[in-house]
């Protein structure tokens, strides 16, 4: 029996009206499941975490000035030496790629060395020296780089306040004994960058080690009589550490 193409047109349009219910389901997305709760509590204490950390950091000098300068050409040689740290801090996880935490670390003596010569004398070596220490306060932001096999790379930048100590400075020209200058405390606003990678240990613990590059501000002395107060600027810390994060769960 032969079809005519009115008749052709009415049952096609009956199949693709049967279908289309069951072809809508499969393209859109499912309803929301309106039994479901909109906001989840999560258990007491979940998404924060404890740290502390230990590492090793060399520092680099932008400059060293006299102030005012009574004579003395421009330092030479001025450097930082390296230096132990350690700290603790207290975080929070607020996803699986957004977490945040506060830290303090202490930074221990590091020796500050540096030469320069009396414009009346040129030519013979004035030598300083001191010991450096700082206390820094951050307030960190870090970005989880996904999970592979236990590893998360992460970056993370940070900002705070950093407190240093000059102690035991002294000056000491050719033949004649070295004399004391009062060190000074001083604080500046700092910022940090970070990346690293966590290995995960199991019982909420990873084996966190990074970098952490650290803009330190500076650092100065009192005025001595002689020299004026010498004054260290753009400190920077290049930092290599090794830390635990234990994560409540």
């Amino acid at each position: 029996m032969t079809l005519r193409a009115p008749s052709l047109f009415a049952a096609l349009f009956g199949v693709a009206a049967a279908a289309s219910p069951a072809l809508a389901a499969d393209l859109l997305p499912p309803l929301p499941d309106l039994d479901t709760p909109l906001i989840t509590r999560d258990d007491i204490g979940a998404g924060w975490y404890l740290r502390g950390d230990v590492g090793g950091a060399r520092s680099r000098i932008g400059r060293t000035t006299l102030s005012p300068n009574p004579g003395f050409s421009a330092f030479q040689g001025d450097k930082l030496g390296s230096a132990v740290t350690i700290g603790i801090g207290a975080g929070y996880r607020f996803n699986s790629w957004l977490r945040a935490d506060v830290t303090v670390d202490h930074r221990f003596e590091s020796r500050f060395t540096a030469r320069n010569a009396a414009l009346a004398a040129p030519g013979v070596a004035v030598h300083h020296g001191a010991k450096i220490s700082a206390t820094v306060a951050l307030a960190n932001l870090y970005f989880d780089l996904g999970t592979w096999s236990g590893l998360t790379p992460y970056v993370g930048a940070g900002v705070g306040v950093a407190g240093k100590t000059v102690s035991r400075y002294t000056i000491q020209g050719a033949g004649a004994p070295a004399s004391n200058v009062a060190g000074r405390n001083r604080s500046d606003f700092v910022w940090a960058l970070m990346g690293g990678v966590a290995i995960q240990v199991g019982y909420g613990a990873s084996l966190d080690l990074g970098y952490r590059y650290l803009a330190l501000g500076g650092a100065e002395t009192r005025a001595a009589p002689a020299t004026g107060a010498t004054r260290i600027r753009n400190l920077e810390s290049h930092e290599f550490r090794a830390g635990l994060r234990w994560s409540f769960h």
